[in-house]
């Protein structure tokens, strides 16, 4: 499994990631970097090995997507 990051305007992949935490953390990164308002240019999608692609998702499901996994994520140390 892997996800993938889209900027939908421009059809460009943004990262492919191994991991839904690092997928989600970029994007996190992107709206710290270009503001909330820029999640409604992202598309994530997890791609299973087949190739077969499962629940892209955009804009305000994203952006849920996005708070909810990375609150469940505990904090870690960079100490």
């Amino acid at each position: 499994m892997h996800y993938e990051i889209w900027d939908v305007a421009t059809g460009n992949c943004i990262g492919r990631y191994t991991s839904e935490h690092a997928a989600l953390t970029r994007v996190k990164e992107l709206l710290s970097q270009f503001g909330d308002a820029y999640v409604d240019e992202l598309e994530l999608a997890a791609e299973d090995d087949l190739g077969n692609f499962q629940g892209a998702r955009t804009g305000s499901e994203l952006d849920a997507w996005v708070e909810a996994a990375l609150a469940e994520q505990p904090a870690t140390s960079t100490a």
